[in-house]
């Protein structure tokens, strides 16, 4: 059946040389639930999914949780429909693997290469841990600048342990927030919350 074979994780890098700076997988667990990752020089973010097998040859993947480059982490909800294939190729590596094809680009890829069929939710977990006893609070927006280099921030997390006092109050949340924000940047920066129309207006100019 094509859902067991979907099972594993599957590299863009696996297809060509494993071992560069920077790759993407996207892991499917056999519970319906995983993930996609990518990764450039250390940094990643990761996307958290449920998956299912529609019609023999439809796949279906429902996004829910996006976890940033800065430690943030945004509710999603977001779908991805493809019809894929999984077949043995030789790759450009010269490498004869199990591939997987996707119909519509899956991010910037239409195929990945097998990594390994041994995989398990203990591999998210760790990946994530950082990321645990995180709480979600309402959006807020942020400018973060230094002299002429300016970024637009949308935060709805803190991650960390959050006192009781704090969860009722939202200048202390936001501080938080900001803290969280600071140690992803230089105490040059000044960081400063901004209101949504000011972000929405600038966000797509300053996407470093």
């Amino acid at each position: 059946m094509l859902k067991d074979k979907l099972i594993g994780s599957w590299s863009v890098d696996q297809m060509y040389s494993p071992g560069a700076q920077s790759d993407d997988w996207i892991v499917f667990l056999n519970n319906g639930i995983g993930w996609f990752q990518s990764c450039n020089w250390g940094s990643c973010c990761t996307e958290t999914f449920k998956w299912s097998i529609v019609n023999n040859d439809l796949l279906e993947i429902n996004f829910d949780k996006f976890y940033g480059y800065e430690d943030e982490i945004e509710k999603i909800e977001s779908t991805f429909k493809s019809k894929i294939e999984i077949n043995k190729e030789m790759t450009p590596s010269g490498n004869n693997v199990e591939v997987i094809t996707f119909d519509e680009a899956f991010y910037d890829s239409k195929k990945y290469g097998l990594e390994t069929k041994d995989v398990s939710i203990d591999r998210l977990n760790y990946k994530l841990k950082k990321y645990e006893g995180a709480e979600f609070f309402e959006p807020r927006y942020f400018k973060i600048h230094k002299d002429e280099q300016v970024y637009y921030r949308r935060r709805e997390s803190v991650i960390g342990k959050i006192p009781d006092s704090y969860r009722e109050n939202p200048i202390l949340i936001t501080q938080l927030m900001i803290q969280n924000l600071r140690e992803h940047f230089e105490n040059e920066y000044e960081i400063k919350e901004i209101d949504k129309e000011e972000y929405e207006l600038n966000k797509e100019k300053h996407l470093e």
